[in-house]
């Protein structure tokens, strides 16, 4: 097997590692292969709000707003109550579709009267999915590898640190629906990358700050709650070389962060003064129902402990039930403040994941309705598993045999959770024993190729088989320090 992997190894396609070719290729295979049906009414606002834009030029979506509980009311017509950055992102690529569909003579409707999605809405659904939504995930995911080999971390611990987190994290299931919470994590990280696109040199050239302006300020049109994130990466941008290029640096590249982020902010502004008559009207002020988003800021008040503990530990919706690695990935940004080289990332990592989890705690619907673990926090996690990356190298032996141990349970809990159902009904029952397992005993899935007819053996084997392979080629490398200690 050694052979086999070795020649993997030298095979290059202009210049460019096969592996690190087929990192985003199974990364983006397994995630649409997981799909479920798209007809969750977080996907379908969504979606009404891209069809409105292409098909009609409108901003409303009347049309589908009899069949939809996620949605504004104002001034006689019913609007998108999210954030519309997942709905501009995905507008070119359904623009596209629709062009098909007119081709083939299909109707410009995306539900008919008895509430059935149409061909339109599916092609559109997928459409998003599969040309946009699932693309940012995946090169998220191949920046986080390369970002960490940027960073000085050893090849297998990068490379094991890039499985865990596009496998082992509810960033893979998140991905599979349109929903924001994968799309603001992939936008967060890909900003956060360009603080290593010059590698040791601590350098972050001037397209790279423009790009990261423009990725950070599109996340917070994805989901207005990244916008703290969003301020704290481009903060660690902007002063990264301060000590060398004094105040005149930080302006710089203050200035090219704001100067990429005008676009994506003008056209939130525009959209919102388009919809609601104020470039800060923002739908979830017109809500049509959910009076829990009526208390609080938008459904927020205080972080309750109770809360807290179970988004973190409880069988109903804790996140170390589905990646417990996520533990020592707290701990790996914790030891990173005594390193210089790295204080200021595991500040911010951990920074940004307890204003997550704190958020989330005094959230009104906190527990996410319909969710495969606590969604909301989902931005927080790439960062947290780069802080891992960066530790490990200083972890104890019994550290090091512990993060391969529950890396592994991720690895395996995470993906069969993509594979059955990513949205665990919220009757209070565990996640896993509660959903995932009886669904898996019984047969049950909730991917859109199931749906359809194709079987439950077969809809399970093929994806579980590439990435077995694909683990196997890509060689986790975390246990050659272990080894060595």
């Amino acid at each position: 097997m050694r052979s086999v992997t070795n020649w993997v190894d030298r095979l290059e396609w202009k210049g460019i590692s096969l592996k690190l070719l087929l990192l985003p290729l199974v990364f983006a295979f397994f995630a649409a292969w997981c799909t479920i049906s798209p007809t969750a009414p977080n996907v379908m606002t969504r979606i009404g709000l891209t069809h409105s834009i292409v098909a009609h030029g409108t901003l409303t979506i009347d049309e589908i707003a009899a069949f939809e509980k996620d949605r504004a009311f104002f001034k006689g017509h019913y609007y998108c109550d999210k954030a519309p950055g997942v709905s501009l992102i995905c507008t070119p690529v359904v623009w596209i579709a629709n062009l098909g569909l007119d081709l083939a003579g299909q109707s410009d409707a995306l539900v008919s009267p008895d509430n059935k999605r149409t061909p339109r809405y599916f092609a559109s659904a997928f459409a998003c999915l599969f040309g946009a939504l699932i693309p940012l995930s995946a090169i998220a995911v191949v920046l986080f590898y390369s970002s960490a080999l940027r960073a000085g971390v050893e090849a297998g611990v990068a490379r094991s640190a890039t499985l865990i987190f596009a496998f082992g994290t509810p960033f893979l299931f998140w991905s599979t629906v349109v929903f924001g919470h994968a799309t603001a994590a992939a936008l967060l990280f890909i900003g956060f990358a360009q603080y290593w696109s010059t590698g040791r040199s601590r350098r972050v050239d001037a397209w790279g700050m423009v790009l990261a302006g423009f990725v950070l300020a599109l996340a917070i049109c994805v989901e207005f709650l990244a916008a703290p994130a969003a301020a704290g990466i481009g903060l660690l941008l902007a002063t990264r070389d301060i000590r060398s290029g004094g105040a005149h640096r930080f302006l710089e590249g203050a200035l090219r962060l704001a100067a990429g982020g005008v676009l994506p902010l003008a056209a939130l502004l525009l959209y919102n003064w388009g919809a609601f008559g104020s470039p800060f009207h923002l739908g979830y002020s017109s809500l049509d129902g959910w009076e829990g988003m009526k208390t609080g800021f938008f459904g927020i008040s205080a972080p309750d402990p109770a809360v807290l503990g179970a988004l973190i530990f409880g069988t109903y919706r804790g996140i170390l039930w589905l990646s417990p690695v996520l533990a020592l990935a707290v701990y790996g940004c914790v030891t990173l403040l005594w390193k210089p080289a790295y204080r200021y990332v595991g500040l911010l990592a951990l920074l940004i994941a307890t204003y997550y989890f704190l958020v989330n705690s005094g959230y009104f619907y906190w527990d996410g309705g319909w969710s495969t673990g606590p969604r909301h926090v989902t931005p927080s996690l790439p960062l947290l598993v780069f802080g891992l990356a960066l530790a490990y190298r200083d972890f104890s032996r019994p550290l090091r045999m512990l993060t391969i141990v529950t890396g592994i349970y991720s690895l395996i809990v995470v993906p069969l959770c993509a594979l059955i159902n990513v949205r665990a009904q919220n009757d209070g029952l565990p996640m896993l024993t509660g959903h995932i397992f009886p669904d898996l005993f019984a047969g049950n899935s909730q991917m859109f190729l199931v749906h359809i007819g194709l079987p439950f053996g077969i809809a399970i084997a093929i994806p579980v088989a590439v990435l077995l392979v694909f683990f196997w080629l890509f060689r986790p490398g975390m246990g050659e320090g272990i080894r060595r200690t």
